[in-house]
């Protein structure tokens, strides 16, 4: 989808044009066109690869312990992890 997007700016074609002339519905190609801008005026994040957040778990003199982690769609990651001293 990419290079189409990046293709219509030298085609000299209407919007309407550029998205027919491929066989693109026109309202998919705003949304391409969104999700391209969007995606191009992202900051990088400082570390330069991905969004996730470290998580470091320190226990002391516990023998085990759980976490769990639950993301805002409902997904759940539960951990037991027995330390061994």
């Amino acid at each position: 989808m990419y290079p189409l997007i990046e293709g219509f700016s030298s085609s000299g074609m209407t919007l309407k044009e550029y998205a027919k002339f491929h066989g693109i519905k026109y309202y998919t190609y705003k949304y391409w066109l969104r999700k391209y801008r969007a995606e191009k005026n992202r900051e990088p994040n400082k570390s330069g690869s991905s969004n996730f957040i470290p998580v470091q778990i320190t226990a002391e003199k516990v023998a085990a312990h759980t976490f769990d982690i639950v993301y805002p769609n409902g997904v759940q990651i539960k951990s037991f992890i027995r330390t061994v001293y």
